[in-house]
């Protein structure tokens, strides 16, 4: 993928699979974000937006957290806001009946790094996706037997994943009483030191207020976004990046931040409004809500790439020396290399057909 990004991500090892570790991965994006430190202020959070109708200028609100413990707050002014806190950063926990009662420990993938983490203790994976795969699959020489995994319906690409020594499959949880767990076919659990949710994440902009624009959808849908990007309802002040998933992540991520700059700049020009939500009320015609801004399956990914580029066509004719490195096409020999992927996954899931 480093070849239509700025990431300079290293070959996997040799004999080792065809995916990098994450810590592999944290070191090149922490590498290429130190690149930039200039530019860039820790340890501070944006708190607030307000917009002054007029001038079109946002006031920032800003907390910076000082070595002393104490809060720094202070406000800039700024033409325009980029939010791209992307789509794994606030934790999604369904509404369990009972869940406040809980007696053990609670957690959730967001925070979990090593099954090392669960030695000893005997778990309830709630979920069904590859994070949940990997809590379990990592977990499983260290914890208690069996570790059981609560989910609504098998995981779609891998639905025998689960079917292995010392791991059990339930239903989901109906309620919980204290250290009891009920599940709706009657069994109740009452020796689960923790709890895991492996239940995904939801969107939420608590900065923005609904004088900026309107709330999430449930957490789920970002509303009034054209091609998952431009705020239809700030087009000329806010722009997200990272909405999409599934995406390609930062590769995908790179040609939106372009495409928002050349916009911004006046380089491109885009649809009318009515064309943006045309697009938006289309995409949510065929789209559940909580796949609104999930690009499956995989075509739809290519589709997305050519309506990015068809975007930055204005500026390829117009300009005598254009920088395309980040409107190139998509390379087909990653499908290719996906669906090789896709087995060597399963190798490495142990799934075997």
């Amino acid at each position: 993928m480093s070849e239509v990004s700025s990431f300079d991500l290293p070959a996997p090892e040799e004999g080792k699979g065809l995916f990098l570790s994450g810590a592999q991965i944290s070191e090149s994006v922490g590498n290429t974000a130190h690149q930039y430190d200039d530019l860039i202020t820790y340890n501070t959070t944006l708190e607030n937006v307000e917009k002054d109708e007029d001038t079109g200028k946002l006031t920032l609100l800003f907390r910076q957290e000082n070595k002393d413990g104490t809060d720094t707050w202070y406000t800039e002014i700024f033409d325009h806001l980029v939010v791209a806190t992307g789509h794994n950063s606030v934790p999604r926990v369904p509404d369990i009946e009972g869940l406040k009662s809980w007696e053990g420990e609670l957690r959730h993938t967001a925070t979990w790094r090593s099954g090392e983490e669960f030695a000893n203790k005997r778990i309830l994976v709630v979920g069904t996706s590859e994070s949940a795969i990997d809590v379990s699959l990592q977990s499983l020489p260290y914890a208690k037997h069996p570790i059981y995994i609560s989910q609504r319906s098998p995981h779609p690409r891998y639905p025998t994943v689960f079917l292995r020594p010392g791991i059990k499959v339930v239903p989901t949880i109906s309620s919980i009483s204290g250290s009891s767990i009920y599940l709706s076919d009657g069994e109740v659990l009452t020796d689960i030191d923790t709890i895991v949710f492996a239940t995904g994440y939801f969107f939420t902009y608590p900065f923005l207020s609904e004088k900026i624009r309107p709330r999430t959808e449930n957490g789920y849908r970002v509303p009034g976004l054209y091609q998952h990007i431009f705020d239809t309802y700030n087009l000329q002040n806010i722009a997200f990046i990272g909405v999409a998933n599934a995406s390609l992540a930062w590769a995908t991520w790179e040609k939106s931040a372009f495409l928002v700059a050349l916009y911004w700049a006046g380089k491109i020009s885009l649809p009318s409004v009515e064309e943006q939500r045309g697009w938006e009320a289309k995409r949510l015609a065929v789209k559940d809500v909580r796949w609104f801004h999930i690009l499956h399956p995989h075509p739809e990914r290519v589709f997305y790439w050519i309506e990015l580029n068809t975007l930055a066509q204005e500026y390829l004719e117009n300009e005598e020396n254009v920088d395309d490195d980040l409107l190139r096409d998509y390379p087909y020999e990653w499908t290719v290399s996906l669906l090789a992927g896709g087995v060597d996954k399963k190798k490495y899931y142990g799934i075997v057909d």
